[in-house]
C-alpha cells in the first residue's frame, strides 16, 4: 500500500481516537473492544472480527510501552486487514514486526504513525537525538524510530537514517512484570 495512504489512515484514526498515550482507551474510542488474558505465552496480541465485533486480545503480562505498540499494531489490523481477520482471524505467535509479511508491515506502519508524529521526529531530528534517544522521547523502541524515518522518507522527507530497523526486535523484548523493555 502507497505510503502516503498508510499514513493518512493513521492520522485519521489519530483525529477519531484523540490521545495516543493510552492506547487501550484509545482503541475502545475507536470502538474496539480489548481484553487481556492470562496463559497467552509468547503471544502479544491478536485482532480478532467476529459477528461484526472487533476484539484485540492481549497477553495480560503486557505494560508500558510494549502494550502501547501491540495494541496500536492491532489497531492498524483492524484499519487495514478486518476481512482478512474476519475469514480467518490474527494469531501473531512471533509473527509480529516480521518485516516480510505484508500485513504486518502494513499494521507496524500504521502504528508507528500512530505512535509518533512527523512532526516529533523532525524536531527531534533537527535537534540532533539518536534514534536511541528519539526512542525513549517518544516511548517506543528505536527499531520503530527507524521505521518511522523510512516511512517518513518514503513520502519525500530526505532524513539520514544511520541504521536499518531489525525486523526480529520483538523477539528479544520480555512483557515480564517489571521488565523495561526499552532500556536493554
Amino acid at each position: 500500500m502507497n505510503a502516503n495512504v498508510l499514513h493518512q489512515k493513521a492520522r485519521q484514526l489519530v483525529n477519531l481516537g484523540g490521545s495516543t498515550w493510552n492506547m487501550v482507551k484509545f482503541a475502545q474510542r475507536l470502538g474496539i473492544k480489548v481484553n487481556f488474558y492470562p496463559g497467552f505465552g509468547n503471544v502479544l496480541g491478536v485482532y480478532t472480527y467476529q459477528v461484526r465485533q472487533r476484539f484485540i486480545l492481549l497477553n495480560d503480562q503486557l505494560h508500558g510501552a510494549l502494550l502501547r505498540t501491540v495494541v496500536a499494531h492491532e489497531v492498524g489490523h483492524d484499519t487495514l486487514h478486518r476481512e482478512i481477520a474476519a475469514s480467518k482471524g490474527f494469531n501473531e505467535m512471533g509473527r509480529m514486526f516480521n518485516m516480510k509479511n505484508q500485513t504486518e508491515n502494513e499494521a507496524n506502519i500504521i502504528a508507528i504513525h500512530i505512535l509518533i508524529s512527523d512532526e516529533d521526529v523532525l524536531e527531534a531530528y533537527e535537534n540532533g537525538y539518536t534514534t536511541y534517544k528519539m526512542g525513549g522521547l517518544f516511548g517506543v523502541d528505536h527499531n520503530l524510530v527507524l521505521i518511522k524515518m523510512q516511512e517518513m522518507n518514503r513520502m519525500g522527507a530526505n532524513l539520514y537514517i544511520p541504521d536499518s530497523a531489525d525486523a526480529c526486535f520483538f523477539k528479544h523484548l520480555s512483557c515480564e512484570p517489571g521488565y523495561d523493555e526499552w532500556d536493554c
